[in-house]
Protein backbone atom coordinates (compact mmCIF):
# COMPACT_ATOMS: atom_id res chain seq x y z
CA UNK A 1 0.00 0.00 0.00
CA UNK A 2 0.77 3.62 -0.20
CA UNK A 3 2.38 3.80 3.50
CA UNK A 4 4.88 0.74 2.75
CA UNK A 5 5.77 2.44 -0.32
CA UNK A 6 6.59 5.69 1.47
CA UNK A 7 8.54 3.97 4.16
CA UNK A 8 10.11 1.80 1.36
CA UNK A 9 11.03 4.83 -0.37
CA UNK A 10 12.81 6.50 2.95
CA UNK A 11 15.03 3.64 3.79
CA UNK A 12 18.29 3.59 1.87
CA UNK A 13 18.59 0.56 -0.80
CA UNK A 14 20.99 -1.83 -1.91
CA UNK A 15 21.00 -3.56 -4.84
CA UNK A 16 21.24 -7.03 -4.69
CA UNK A 17 23.48 -8.26 -7.02
CA UNK A 18 26.48 -10.59 -6.33
CA UNK A 19 29.00 -8.03 -7.49
CA UNK A 20 28.14 -5.78 -4.98
CA UNK A 21 27.19 -7.85 -2.13
CA UNK A 22 30.97 -9.38 -2.61
CA UNK A 23 32.27 -5.29 -2.73
CA UNK A 24 30.09 -4.61 0.75
CA UNK A 25 31.90 -7.36 2.66
CA UNK A 26 35.09 -6.85 1.43
CA UNK A 27 34.80 -3.05 2.62
CA UNK A 28 33.41 -3.76 5.99
CA UNK A 29 36.44 -6.76 6.33
CA UNK A 30 38.31 -3.90 5.57
CA UNK A 31 37.40 -1.72 7.72
CA UNK A 32 37.69 -3.85 10.74
CA UNK A 33 40.80 -5.26 9.76
CA UNK A 34 41.89 -1.87 10.02
CA UNK A 35 39.89 -0.74 13.59
CA UNK A 36 41.50 -3.95 15.03
CA UNK A 37 44.80 -3.44 14.15
CA UNK A 38 44.52 0.50 15.81
CA UNK A 39 43.12 -1.18 18.96
CA UNK A 40 45.93 -3.44 18.87
CA UNK A 41 48.58 -0.92 19.10
CA UNK A 42 46.47 0.94 21.25
CA UNK A 43 46.30 -2.17 23.46
CA UNK A 44 42.89 -2.10 23.65
CA UNK A 45 40.91 -5.34 23.55
CA UNK A 46 39.19 -6.90 20.62
CA UNK A 47 35.59 -7.16 20.56
CA UNK A 48 32.82 -8.31 18.36
CA UNK A 49 31.52 -5.50 16.71
CA UNK A 50 27.80 -7.39 16.71
CA UNK A 51 27.90 -7.35 20.76
CA UNK A 52 26.15 -4.54 22.78
CA UNK A 53 27.72 -4.39 26.51
CA UNK A 54 25.74 -2.54 29.16
CA UNK A 55 28.36 -1.56 31.27
CA UNK A 56 26.07 -1.15 34.86
CA UNK A 57 24.72 -4.66 34.29
CA UNK A 58 28.23 -6.13 34.35
CA UNK A 59 29.52 -4.14 36.59
CA UNK A 60 26.18 -5.19 39.24
CA UNK A 61 27.40 -9.08 38.36
CA UNK A 62 31.45 -8.19 39.05
CA UNK A 63 30.55 -6.65 42.30
CA UNK A 64 28.15 -9.29 43.32
CA UNK A 65 30.79 -11.75 42.94
CA UNK A 66 33.44 -10.10 44.79
CA UNK A 67 30.94 -9.13 47.89
CA UNK A 68 29.62 -12.68 48.07
CA UNK A 69 33.52 -14.03 48.05
CA UNK A 70 35.38 -11.63 49.94
CA UNK A 71 32.48 -10.74 52.60
CA UNK A 72 30.69 -14.04 52.97
CA UNK A 73 33.51 -16.72 51.44
CA UNK A 74 30.82 -18.03 49.57
CA UNK A 75 31.00 -18.92 45.50
CA UNK A 76 27.74 -17.71 44.42
CA UNK A 77 26.49 -19.12 40.61
CA UNK A 78 25.31 -17.50 38.14
CA UNK A 79 21.88 -18.42 38.37
CA UNK A 80 22.12 -17.35 42.29
CA UNK A 81 23.92 -13.94 41.54
CA UNK A 82 21.15 -13.44 39.21
CA UNK A 83 18.06 -14.32 41.27
CA UNK A 84 19.96 -12.19 44.20
CA UNK A 85 19.97 -8.88 42.10
CA UNK A 86 16.55 -8.69 40.88
CA UNK A 87 15.26 -9.57 44.35
CA UNK A 88 17.69 -7.04 45.94
CA UNK A 89 16.22 -4.57 42.96
CA UNK A 90 12.81 -5.57 43.90
CA UNK A 91 13.13 -4.34 47.76
CA UNK A 92 15.09 -1.31 46.85
CA UNK A 93 12.71 -0.09 44.35
CA UNK A 94 9.72 -1.02 46.54
CA UNK A 95 10.52 -0.57 50.07
CA UNK A 96 12.84 2.32 49.05
CA UNK A 97 12.05 4.22 46.30
CA UNK A 98 8.82 3.95 45.87
CA UNK A 99 7.96 3.70 49.33
CA UNK A 100 6.55 7.49 50.06
CA UNK A 101 4.20 7.08 46.14
CA UNK A 102 1.21 5.98 48.74
CA UNK A 103 0.74 6.59 52.29
CA UNK A 104 -1.03 3.25 52.40
CA UNK A 105 1.86 1.32 51.67
CA UNK A 106 3.48 2.41 54.64
CA UNK A 107 0.64 1.41 56.74
CA UNK A 108 1.10 -1.87 58.20
CA UNK A 109 -3.06 -2.64 57.74
CA UNK A 110 -3.34 -1.44 54.30
CA UNK A 111 0.03 -1.96 52.57
CA UNK A 112 -1.08 -5.89 52.32
CA UNK A 113 -3.47 -4.90 49.76
CA UNK A 114 -1.00 -4.00 47.29
CA UNK A 115 0.70 -6.13 44.83
CA UNK A 116 4.11 -4.83 44.84
CA UNK A 117 4.25 -4.81 48.53
CA UNK A 118 3.03 -8.77 48.76
CA UNK A 119 5.81 -9.13 45.88
CA UNK A 120 8.64 -7.22 47.43
CA UNK A 121 7.75 -9.51 50.80
CA UNK A 122 8.24 -12.37 48.68
CA UNK A 123 11.30 -10.86 47.01
CA UNK A 124 13.07 -10.36 51.16
CA UNK A 125 12.33 -13.92 52.17
CA UNK A 126 14.35 -15.07 49.13
CA UNK A 127 17.46 -12.85 50.39
CA UNK A 128 17.26 -14.37 53.44
CA UNK A 129 16.86 -17.50 52.44
CA UNK A 130 19.73 -17.47 50.41
CA UNK A 131 21.78 -15.35 53.84
CA UNK A 132 20.64 -18.06 55.88
CA UNK A 133 22.35 -20.63 52.86
CA UNK A 134 25.16 -18.50 52.97
CA UNK A 135 25.54 -18.77 56.45
CA UNK A 136 25.19 -22.59 56.64
CA UNK A 137 27.67 -22.85 53.69
CA UNK A 138 30.59 -21.25 56.27
CA UNK A 139 29.38 -22.89 58.86
CA UNK A 140 30.44 -26.25 57.44
CA UNK A 141 33.67 -25.17 56.63
CA UNK A 142 36.68 -26.72 58.55
CA UNK A 143 39.00 -23.68 57.81
CA UNK A 144 37.42 -20.50 59.33
CA UNK A 145 38.47 -17.01 57.95
CA UNK A 146 38.07 -14.54 61.29
CA UNK A 147 38.83 -11.31 58.74
CA UNK A 148 36.06 -12.24 56.90
CA UNK A 149 32.74 -10.24 57.33
CA UNK A 150 30.09 -13.33 57.56
CA UNK A 151 32.65 -14.79 60.55
CA UNK A 152 32.37 -11.41 62.47
CA UNK A 153 28.48 -11.64 61.63
CA UNK A 154 28.33 -15.40 63.04
CA UNK A 155 30.32 -15.23 65.57
CA UNK A 156 28.99 -11.61 67.36
CA UNK A 157 26.87 -12.86 70.61
CA UNK A 158 25.74 -9.34 70.37
CA UNK A 159 23.01 -10.70 67.57
CA UNK A 160 19.58 -11.62 69.16
CA UNK A 161 19.10 -14.48 66.62
CA UNK A 162 20.02 -15.45 63.21
CA UNK A 163 17.41 -13.30 61.27
CA UNK A 164 18.72 -10.44 62.89
CA UNK A 165 22.28 -11.70 61.06
CA UNK A 166 20.59 -12.04 58.15
CA UNK A 167 19.09 -8.51 58.24
CA UNK A 168 22.77 -6.49 58.63
CA UNK A 169 23.82 -9.26 55.38
CA UNK A 170 21.56 -7.58 53.14
CA UNK A 171 22.14 -4.40 54.94
CA UNK A 172 25.95 -4.48 53.71
CA UNK A 173 25.37 -5.60 50.69
CA UNK A 174 23.21 -2.81 50.02
CA UNK A 175 25.67 -0.67 51.11
CA UNK A 176 28.52 -2.07 49.56
CA UNK A 177 26.75 -3.28 46.14
CA UNK A 178 25.36 -0.31 44.01
CA UNK A 179 28.08 2.15 44.99
CA UNK A 180 31.22 -0.12 44.10
CA UNK A 181 29.30 -0.86 40.41
CA UNK A 182 28.56 2.66 40.07
CA UNK A 183 31.96 4.07 40.93
CA UNK A 184 33.26 1.41 38.23
CA UNK A 185 31.05 2.36 35.80
CA UNK A 186 31.91 6.47 35.95
CA UNK A 187 35.45 5.12 35.86
CA UNK A 188 34.58 3.36 32.82
CA UNK A 189 32.75 5.78 31.14
CA UNK A 190 35.39 8.87 31.67
CA UNK A 191 38.22 6.24 30.89
CA UNK A 192 36.53 5.85 27.51
CA UNK A 193 35.64 9.63 27.37
CA UNK A 194 39.10 10.43 27.61
CA UNK A 195 42.00 8.29 25.95
CA UNK A 196 45.12 10.36 26.90
CA UNK A 197 43.78 9.77 30.76
CA UNK A 198 43.19 6.00 29.29
CA UNK A 199 46.79 5.42 28.09
CA UNK A 200 48.29 7.16 31.09
CA UNK A 201 46.63 4.96 33.39
CA UNK A 202 47.55 1.39 31.41
CA UNK A 203 50.66 2.38 31.26
CA UNK A 204 51.48 3.06 35.17
CA UNK A 205 49.83 -0.10 35.80
CA UNK A 206 51.52 -2.26 33.11
CA UNK A 207 55.06 -0.90 34.19
CA UNK A 208 53.86 -2.41 38.04
CA UNK A 209 56.05 -5.45 38.79
CA UNK A 210 53.74 -7.10 41.47
CA UNK A 211 49.78 -6.75 42.12
CA UNK A 212 50.93 -4.83 45.44
CA UNK A 213 52.25 -2.53 43.53
CA UNK A 214 49.31 -2.14 40.81
CA UNK A 215 47.06 -1.41 43.96
CA UNK A 216 49.64 1.14 45.31
CA UNK A 217 49.70 3.09 41.70
CA UNK A 218 49.65 7.10 41.95
CA UNK A 219 47.90 7.33 38.54
CA UNK A 220 45.33 4.79 39.86
CA UNK A 221 44.75 6.16 43.10
CA UNK A 222 44.50 9.85 41.67
CA UNK A 223 42.06 8.10 38.93
CA UNK A 224 40.05 6.55 41.80
CA UNK A 225 40.19 10.12 43.73
CA UNK A 226 38.86 12.04 40.61
CA UNK A 227 35.87 9.78 39.92
CA UNK A 228 34.93 9.54 43.63
CA UNK A 229 34.91 13.53 43.32
CA UNK A 230 32.79 13.84 40.15
CA UNK A 231 30.58 11.22 40.87
CA UNK A 232 30.54 10.93 45.28
CA UNK A 233 28.41 7.59 46.12
CA UNK A 234 26.07 9.76 48.30
CA UNK A 235 26.02 12.58 45.98
CA UNK A 236 23.08 14.70 48.02
CA UNK A 237 25.10 14.48 51.12
CA UNK A 238 24.20 13.66 54.65
CA UNK A 239 22.24 15.65 57.21
CA UNK A 240 23.39 16.75 60.47
CA UNK A 241 22.59 18.85 63.21
CA UNK A 242 24.75 20.99 64.80
CA UNK A 243 25.51 21.47 69.00
CA UNK A 244 26.75 24.51 69.09
CA UNK A 245 26.69 27.76 66.80
CA UNK A 246 28.86 27.68 63.55
CA UNK A 247 30.30 30.75 62.46
CA UNK A 248 30.76 30.57 58.42
CA UNK A 249 34.76 31.99 57.79
CA UNK A 250 33.66 33.51 54.12
CA UNK A 251 30.40 35.21 55.17
CA UNK A 252 30.63 35.64 59.21
CA UNK A 253 26.72 34.08 59.01
CA UNK A 254 25.86 31.89 62.02
CA UNK A 255 24.29 28.40 61.93
CA UNK A 256 22.07 28.29 65.11
CA UNK A 257 23.08 25.06 67.71
CA UNK A 258 20.77 22.95 66.73
CA UNK A 259 20.03 23.78 63.13
CA UNK A 260 19.97 20.57 60.60
CA UNK A 261 22.60 20.85 58.18
CA UNK A 262 22.62 19.04 54.60
CA UNK A 263 25.80 19.35 52.86
CA UNK A 264 25.95 18.20 49.15
CA UNK A 265 28.58 16.28 48.06
CA UNK A 266 28.53 17.20 44.53
CA UNK A 267 28.27 20.66 45.19
CA UNK A 268 31.45 21.08 47.51
CA UNK A 269 33.44 18.33 45.16
CA UNK A 270 32.61 20.49 41.90
CA UNK A 271 33.19 24.23 44.40
CA UNK A 272 35.28 26.13 41.33
CA UNK A 273 36.38 28.28 43.91
CA UNK A 274 37.96 24.83 44.71
CA UNK A 275 38.51 23.06 41.59
CA UNK A 276 39.48 24.47 38.81
CA UNK A 277 37.61 23.37 35.55
CA UNK A 278 35.47 21.24 38.26
CA UNK A 279 33.72 19.42 35.76
CA UNK A 280 36.69 18.09 33.74
CA UNK A 281 37.81 14.82 34.83
CA UNK A 282 41.59 15.29 35.34
CA UNK A 283 43.44 12.63 37.83
CA UNK A 284 46.64 14.92 37.57
CA UNK A 285 44.96 17.27 39.47
CA UNK A 286 45.60 15.23 42.64
CA UNK A 287 49.62 14.87 42.04
CA UNK A 288 49.90 18.38 43.81
CA UNK A 289 46.06 18.54 45.83
CA UNK A 290 45.62 21.96 47.95
CA UNK A 291 44.44 21.85 51.43
CA UNK A 292 41.36 22.71 50.80
CA UNK A 293 40.97 19.80 47.87
CA UNK A 294 41.93 17.11 50.19
CA UNK A 295 39.71 18.46 52.95
CA UNK A 296 36.52 18.46 50.22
Amino acid sequence: DLEQQQQQQQQPSLVESEGNTCKIEEQNEEHIEEQNAAETKSGAVKCDHECHLHILEEMNKITANVIAKVAFDYDISDKERDAFLKDLLTCWQTFGVNAATDLRKQIRFTRWMFSDIRNAKRAAKRLFEFCAKMSESYRTKKEKQPHKLIHMILNDADYKDDEERFRDMVAFTIAGFDTTANTLSFTLLELAKNQEEQTKLRDALRACESSDEAHSCPQLKNTVREILRLYPAVATGSLRQVHSDVILPATKKVIPSGSLVVSSYYAIQRDPDVFDDPNSFLPSRWEDATKEQNMS
